[in-house]
């Protein structure tokens, strides 16, 4: 196998590996490498893989000054790369006299799908694996069993699975993104009318407590003008009625005054008329024998009275006498 067709192959492409796992990774395009060369797998992070490697499969270097990877071999990083889980690369080439290593690399940076990438710093690398493959030939790939195949089959569908799940979780976060935006608003918006509530509440308060006073001091002052107002009407009750008496008892005088002033003729006149007009009442009311009584009694009346307006007088003066 060419390593340019192999780039060629695996350039730009995401999530490369052979494992759900390594899917991305960059241990997974080294995995899908050593796979095609025919290779056993190798466990592990990528810190992990020079020590991990078969000895009857690799030769392994460590790395030295004044020697240099060759184009096909791994080139391996300690934990100083990778947060802690280290870095792994294919060799395209080395240049003594820059002294720079050119290599194809996945998931650097994070999520990166393979690419070309030359480091003028060695700092880190452990060293590099030589593959024990023939030159201008490869290695025969063993034949997947049955049980192989289906564990294939599965890992493909868990692959779609993921990247099913990774669309869904990038939705997801771009919901819950805008989910907390619109939280953190309603939060900003809910203390502003909280606040509010509470100056409304305070402004309400003094309004009520101003009404209450200005009720008190109208009800106050309602009372006050309402007893002045009645003492006022008792009294002009009493004036009223004192006033009253005074006239009742002025008009009475000079209803005597006027009675006395008349003459005799004219008093025996009036009672004459009105032993007249008790007779025709009678005559309307009843019967001749009750006419005859009543005329007969204003008679007497009439002539009773005529005798105490004269003789009452006379009997004053002999006693004068």
């Amino acid at each position: 196998m060419k390593l340019s067709d192999f780039i060629e192959k695996y350039g730009g492409k995401k999530n490369v590996g052979n494992t759900p796992g390594n899917s991305g990774e960059c241990v997974g395009l080294i995995m899908v490498y050593i796979q095609e060369l025919g290779l056993s797998h190798i466990w592990g992070n990528a810190r992990d893989i020079f020590q991990n490697a078969p000895d009857n499969q690799y030769e392994k270097i460590e790395n030295a000054p004044d020697i240099y990877p060759n184009e096909g071999d791994i080139l391996c990083w300690n934990g100083t790369m990778g947060g802690n889980h280290g870095h792994i690369a294919i060799v395209i080439s080395s240049d003594p006299e820059k002294d720079t290593v050119e290599v194809f690399e996945s998931n650097n940076p994070y999520e990166n799908p393979p690419r070309k990438h030359t480091y003028s710093n060695w700092r880190g690398i452990i060293g590099w694996l030589k593959p024990h493959v023939l030159e201008g030939e490869e290695n025969d790939l063993p034949e997947l069993t049955e049980e192989c195949l289906e564990y294939k089959r599965h890992i493909e569908v868990l692959l779609e699975a993921k990247e099913a799940l990774e669309i869904d979780l990038e939705t997801s976060r771009d919901d819950n993104n805008t989910l907390v935006k619109k939280i953190n608003e309603l939060d900003i918006k809910y203390i502003e009318l909280s606040k509010k509530y509470v100056d409304d509440v305070g402004e309400l308060a003094d309004q009520r407590d101003k009404c209450q006073k200005d009720y008190a001091d109208l009800y106050s002052d309602f009372e006050r003008d309402a007893d002045t107002a009645f003492k006022a009407i008792r009294d002009l009750e009493r004036r009223l009625l004192n006033l009253q008496k005074s006239e009742v008892n002025e008009n009475m005088n000079k209803i005597t005054t006027i009675w006395e002033s008349l003459p005799k003729t004219l008093k025996v006149f009036c009672f004459i008329a009105l032993s007249t007009i008790l007779s025709e009442l009678a005559i309307e009311l009843g019967g001749l024998e009750q006419t005859f009584l009543i005329r007969t009694l204003a008679q007497l009346i009439n002539m009773g009275l005529v005798i105490v307006k004269e003789g009452v007088p006379a009997i004053k003066a002999k006693l004068k006498k």
